[in-house]
């Protein structure tokens, strides 16, 4: 049901130029036109490095006790510089409160997203699930005739 959701706003978003997939709307970040990823990724970035970086400036009792997760919308402007436009923050405990936003607008550094050989502005969907013992990166697109593709994933053991 929750991935139904999603995709309708997805496709509502598409349609409509309504930029927000999330929830929770930040401003300041250039959507005027910019590509969705599907089958495949256009800003590279490894999910290892990039949860790396997220997390570097966490407290790790914070990340400890850290559970539920985190739905990230991005959008990387065509010199790679990353803005965070939306979120579902359905974490627990201390970690709600980290401002994700700042995290990733300032301590990720992306590629120049590439989409059919030219530079272009894209959206990067992220998933971060935090649970017992490890916290889950999930790069994830959205194509129109297969639905939601996991781009990428990587898995941490909490320290």
């Amino acid at each position: 049901m929750n991935h139904l959701f999603l995709i309708a706003l997805l496709l509502l978003s598409t349609v409509l130029s309504a930029q927000y997939i999330y929830p929770t709307h930040y401003e300041g970040c250039n959507t005027s036109q910019f590509a969705l990823e599907g089958k495949q990724i256009y800003a590279e970035k490894q999910a290892r490095t990039l949860l790396k970086e997220i997390i570097q400036g966490i407290d790790k009792a914070i990340l400890k006790k850290a559970k539920g997760e985190i739905m990230i919308q991005i959008i990387v402007d065509t010199m790679g510089t990353p803005c965070v436009l939306s979120i579902k923050n359905s974490l627990k405990g201390k970690i709600k409160k980290i401002d994700f936003k700042q995290i990733i607008d300032t301590q990720t550094k992306w590629t120049c997203p590439m989409n059919e050989g030219k530079k272009d502005r894209v959206c990067v969907l992220l998933k971060l699930t935090f649970i017992k013992d490890k916290i889950i990166i999930q790069r994830i697109g959205y194509n129109s005739k297969v639905g939601h593709v996991e781009l990428d994933k990587f898995v941490m053991r909490k320290k």
